[in-house]
């Protein structure tokens, strides 16, 4: 779980498409997409590493970074 935020204001993006794929391939797994808040959160993960990605209208498909000590992600 987490919640995409805009690399400027920091500000919570809704209605980003957030993709998730296993670490190091490029096939996604599933996607969910953001509240109004930003929100966003996959269930019944498997353990194992994951990427993100997102997009949305303001913004293209790219990486997810997380911030230092949060649950937030940024578009980068």
């Amino acid at each position: 779980q987490g919640t995409i935020v805009g690399s400027l204001d920091e500000g919570p993006l809704a209605g980003a498409r957030v993709i998730l794929s296993r670490a190091g391939d490029e096939d996604a797994l599933c996607f969910v997409t953001t509240g109004a808040n930003g929100q966003f959160r996959f269930n019944a993960l498997l353990p194992g590493g994951y990427s993100l990605k997102a997009e949305s209208v303001h913004f293209p498909l790219q990486d997810l970074r997380t911030k230092q000590d949060a649950e937030m992600m940024q578009a980068i």
